[in-house]
């Protein structure tokens, strides 16, 4: 059997928009934090004579002519997201985001005709109006934090608009360890206001992509309790970073467990993405490998024993050193500026690990997947072949009836053109067919053989370029799940 004999039928398609998240914080009511004196859940950062505050089941509010109160929230995350919810207000309230010096502060304000959004900061201020949102229970301000921008979202009856994005230099290295370690984020009320809720999480993104199971060493794909987990870039208004997500195969049942940032040794933390996980039961052992964005465009390997699919993770992860040269074989594994979706497993049979990358050859100025065997993980890897010239991409070597393929998107021009390849047969390839084809203009090939009782089933979840942000051309946007026609008996 070959994958492109198959005829993959779209199940569903669906579109994440900042709706799944990894808690950080949360602002609590069932005490009253204004009046006791054995414990301060939220310290007063300061706070006008005449402020009148209370606290009940419904949320936090404020009552004066002219007055405010800020009280801490929680720490600051260089990626993280910031959601108020409000009831009656007639003044303000919003976020104060403060690390040493630098600060930048977010508000809603009513006014008598219109609302309107106001950001101040080291570096200025700016308003934005507005006039066609009525600011009741079901409104809520969104802030989500990326290094140097503050991103602006409203969200009315649970759907979500971009309203902004402010420039703040002086938040342009908030992602620096010792800058957000000590920073601290503020909710802030002014005048007469009551908010019923105040989080801090990591989300979604606007869109996602480059989607990859964690897998064995010899690529099948891990199942606990009926889940699969999977890595996924998170595209913010621009930039992004690495999330994580758990699936019951088949179903739309997706939960946001965990998110993942990168460490290159530089100070600072980084929202790298399109990594390739593999846990090796032999050594007991996590390998990755990715693209470093952060050390110049190229690959990166870590090692490690715990288990990153929960939570929020920090990773350090060591660079290829950068070749600084254009004379040089380019089959050659090292470290090229702009490699990036590296793939690899280990087989068996033949004792190798098998790898992946995916390179702009000089000749071309096209993308094209390189492949590699060595006896480590981490390195020795040794050029195997080469694939035909295209605009190859999210590369993923698959298992099927016991061979080993290799799957890749193609092409910025053609709708799901994805590229098939039998493993040590890098001269040519065939393509995948599906019923309703989309999630294509280089998608990724994410196939996973995965066994439900007696059947073994085969999906593929891809992504579009749906440009979720209008001016960011990577932002990407929906997701598409397919599976193969069957059925497939083990």
């Amino acid at each position: 059997m070959n994958f492109s004999d198959m005829l993959w039928r779209r199940k569903f398609s669906m579109n994440l928009c900042k709706n799944l998240s990894v808690p950080m914080s949360n602002m609590t009511f069932s005490s009253d934090f204004t009046v006791t004196d054995r414990g301060n859940l939220y310290p007063i950062i300061e706070r006008s004579d005449d402020a009148n505050e209370k606290v009940c089941p419904v949320g936090y509010s404020l009552k004066s002519d002219n007055g405010y109160a800020e009280r801490l929230f929680c720490a600051l995350f260089p990626f993280a997201t910031h959601k108020m919810t409000f009831g009656k207000i007639d003044g303000a309230a919003g976020f104060v985001f403060k690390g040493g010096e630098s600060y930048c502060k977010v508000m809603l304000e009513k006014g008598d005709w219109e609302s309107s959004i106001h950001i101040t900061h080291n570096d200025g201020e700016e308003t934005i109006k507005l006039p066609a949102y009525e600011i009741d229970e079901n409104f809520a301000l969104i802030v989500t934090l990326r290094p140097g921008h503050f991103d602006i979202y409203i969200s009315e009856n649970e759907k979500i608009y971009f309203i902004h994005t402010e420039n703040v230099p002086s938040f342009k290295k908030s992602n620096k360890d010792s800058f957000y370690n000590a920073a601290k984020v503020h909710v802030r009320l002014e005048g007469n206001a009551r908010i019923t809720s105040a989080e801090s999480y990591i989300d979604c993104g606007l869109g996602q992509a480059d989607i990859r199971p964690f897998r064995y060493e010899n690529g099948d794909v891990i199942m606990e309790n009926g889940r699969i987990f999977l890595t996924f870039s998170a595209r913010m208004a621009a930039g992004g970073h690495q999330g994580v997500l758990s699936w019951v195969p088949g179903t739309a049942d997706f939960r946001m467990e965990g998110a993942l940032f990168y460490s290159v040794g530089d100070g600072y933390t980084h929202g790298d993405v399109a990594t390739a996980f593999v846990y090796d039961r032999r050594a007991k052992k996590w390998h990755l490998w990715q693209r470093s964005a952060a050390a110049g465009h190229v690959l990166a390997y870590a090692t490690f024993d715990a288990d990153v699919r929960y939570g929020v993770n920090i990773i350090d992860v060591n660079p290829l050193p950068l070749i600084e040269s254009e004379n040089f074989d380019e089959t050659a594994f090292v470290g090229k500026k702009g490699d990036e979706d590296p793939d690899f497993i280990y087989d068996e049979s033949t004792g190798k690990w098998y790898f992946a990358l995916c390179r702009v050859m000089s000749s071309t100025k096209k993308y094209q997947y390189i492949f590699f065997e060595s006896d480590r993980p981490d390195s020795g890897y040794k050029c195997i072949g080469i694939g035909p010239v295209g605009d190859e991409t999210g590369g993923s070597i698959v298992r099927l009836d016991g061979k080993l393929r290799f799957v890749c998107g193609n092409s910025f021009h053609a709708v799901s053109e994805y590229r098939v390849y039998n493993w040590g047969e890098f001269d040519k390839f065939e393509n995948l067919t599906c019923d309703y084809p989309d999630g294509g203009f280089r998608g990724w090939g994410t196939i996973m053989p995965i066994d439900f009782g007696t059947r073994r089933r085969y999906f593929w979840l891809t992504f579009d370029r749906t440009l979720m942000s209008k001016t960011y051309n990577w932002s990407y946007g929906n997701i598409y799940c397919f599976e193969a026609e069957g059925p497939f008996i083990k």
